[in-house]
């Protein structure tokens, strides 16, 4: 076996996007060893990996991102590369793992918990649940670490290979604002019915295909949830929603009732992205009045930055 390797590194952002993270092994051979890091575990993107060096046991190796002062609801892992299904299949999945969650205290790390858990040889996410285990103190977070004990062999290759590594922390509603000039409305129904919290109130939104921006100022945000307008208006159907320098493109029911949808983790942790969420509807369900309604638009966010 190869001697111990910790590789660490740290993401410069806003405070409330903060991050490091380490990882115990990585497959540093070729010309591209830099995609098989940690930062390919974290980045919200299964076509990419953290791999294991190749003479390494496998068994015993671990990543480890810092979290914010928050609760952890649970992790959640891709045990395997899920670029396709050849990269699945050719490289180890893990099969089990230790599951660590650690707080910053005033005598340094303490552990408030730890579970053994075990893991289908499938793809997609795979949960473990922690229960809302609170973490760091007003200028300190936490770490959760996760140490492979058993894994699934690879056909061709003898590294573990990891597409995703994310830790959920319980969510809370986040005041959500409008970010720069107020979007045009109709019929008396302005942008501030959207966020005011009274289900009797909506937003109308000028124009086939309105766009703006709203923000959580201070907040780790991690959800956005519309809840579409009602009869005769239409309604949103797809929403393009760029946030932290990523797009995605939601796509919603054609009914009244609160609909979320999940903001990027850009560090490992839901809550890692910040500043202005945008919002452009490109395509409606259609109404019979001029407009497109919204009856809420609610951020969800996981930790505040208030300093």
């Amino acid at each position: 076996m190869r001697s111990p390797l910790i590789l660490t590194c740290a993401v410069l952002l806003p405070l409330t996007a903060l991050a490091g993270f380490r990882v115990s092994s990585v497959n540093d051979r070729g010309h591209d060893a830099h995609k098989y890091d940690a930062a390919s575990a974290i980045d919200d993107d299964p076509q990419t990996a953290w791999m294991i060096h190749p003479e390494s046991d496998q068994v015993g190796e671990w990543i480890e991102i810092d979290i914010p002062r928050s609760k952890v609801d649970k992790v959640a892992l891709m045990v395997g590369w899920e670029k396709d299904e050849k990269t699945w299949g050719d490289y180890g999945r893990i099969k089990s793992a230790r599951v660590e969650i650690f707080t910053d205290g005033d005598d340094g790390l303490e552990r408030v918990f730890e579970k053994e858990a075990t893991f289908e040889d499938k793809s997609g996410m795979q949960f473990v649940e922690v229960g809302n285990v609170e973490v760091g103190s007003e200028l300190s977070g936490g770490k959760a670490r996760l140490t492979i004990t058993g894994f699934y062999p690879g056909r061709d290759y003898p590294s573990v290979a990891v597409s995703e590594f994310r830790v959920h922390l319980t969510e809370i509603d986040a005041p959500t604002s409008i970010v720069g000039d107020e979007p045009a409305s109709v019929d008396g129904h302005p942008f501030e019915h959207a966020t005011d919290g009274n289900a009797k109130t909506y937003f109308v939104a000028e124009g086939a295909n309105p766009h703006f921006a709203v923000e959580a100022s201070g907040f780790g945000v991690s959800s956005l949830v519309v809840t579409p307008g009602p009869k005769p208006y239409a309604r949103p159907k797809v929403l393009e929603v760029e946030c932290a320098d990523q797009t995605r493109t939601y796509t919603l029911e054609d009914s009244a009732k609160a609909q979320s949808f999940a903001l990027p983790s850009i560090v490992g942790y839901t809550g890692s992205a910040w500043g202005h969420v945008k919002i452009t509807v490109k395509e409606t369900y259609d109404g019979t009045k001029p407009g497109v309604a919204f009856g809420a638009l609610q951020l969800k966010a996981t930790n505040f930055d208030g300093f």
